[in-house]
């Protein structure tokens, strides 16, 4: 849409955008997310049940490993998104934000290895991203898109421990959930053509 154009066009606009989300962010993850941890922590028993009951326990096994992944995923971005806003410590970021999300020791621990390879690998997958979406400087690129987009290119391209369609849907719902309006179609387009005629 025309907005969403002005949105991507003004440097302006955009940074006052992310600063928002910024605070917002902050104080979701200090005020309302342990609210809502809590509630589900108190209904995890009774979710478990119905699991079993609608697919049997290969369907709880697998509902359990993917749920523990989204929520450290989004640690994993709002950890890269803060670190690209503030240049604040990765490892405090990270540890401050899976104390406030009260995330497992196991799904900590993916989003720091998510954390942890897209920095090592930054230069590499900024490298690609200017090469999937050559319209979109990487340097003027949203920082919600750009390390939605490093997330994704990092499982895609060196941790590999998911397939292509899980990352893909995982990324375009962070999308969803952070991002601007046409987010999840960016998003979504650049990883298809990664998919569809990227390396191996």
């Amino acid at each position: 849409t025309g907005v969403c154009r002005v949105l991507q066009s003004d440097p302006w606009i955009k940074r006052m955008c992310e600063i928002l989300f910024f605070l917002w962010s902050q104080f979701v993850r200090q005020r309302i997310e342990p609210l809502f941890i809590q509630i589900a922590q108190l209904f995890d028993a009774r979710g478990r049940q119905r699991i079993c009951v609608g697919g049997g326990p290969d369907a709880l096994q697998s509902d359990l490993a993917n749920g523990g992944r989204h929520p450290a995923r989004r640690l994993a971005l709002q950890t890269l998104f803060e670190i690209d806003f503030n240049r604040a410590d990765a490892k405090e970021t990270w540890q401050r934000g899976a104390f406030r999300a009260g995330l497992t020791e196991e799904a900590a621990a993916f989003a720091w290895e998510i954390v942890e390879g897209v920095l090592q690998h930054r230069k590499d997958l900024d490298r690609e991203i200017a090469t999937l979406a050559p319209e979109f400087p990487i340097d003027q690129m949203a920082r919600i898109d750009r390390n939605v987009l490093r997330i994704a290119l990092y499982e895609l391209r060196v941790s590999g421990d998911a397939p292509a369609g899980v990352i893909i849907d995982e990324a375009v719902e962070l999308a969803k959930m952070f991002g601007s309006e046409a987010s999840p179609k960016f998003v979504n387009g650049v990883l298809a053509t990664a998919v569809g005629g990227g390396k191996t």
